[in-house]
């Protein structure tokens, strides 16, 4: 990972290791470093098992019907 996309010149997005899935997938989306490898992003599942996979395979799997959801979710 490059440090300076911490830093304030670097537009200030961390990445984070936890997101809430119900904030919808739009807004998850730019937190996941899913360009990194070749257009892939290594996930790991709770299960232990990790899969190098593009943003739109992996997706679906986040969401336990795999309907994903496209709107934040949140209470207002």
């Amino acid at each position: 990972m490059n440090a300076a996309a911490f830093a304030p010149g670097g537009g200030g997005d961390p990445r984070q290791d936890d997101y809430d899935i119900w904030l919808g997938a739009p807004t998850i989306k730019p937190w996941i470093a899913s360009g990194r490898h070749t257009q892939v992003a290594n996930y790991l599942y709770l299960d232990g098992h990790a899969v190098p996979l593009t943003w739109d395979a992996a997706v679906p799997d986040m969401y336990p019907d795999k309907v994903v959801l496209t709107d934040d979710g949140s209470y207002p």
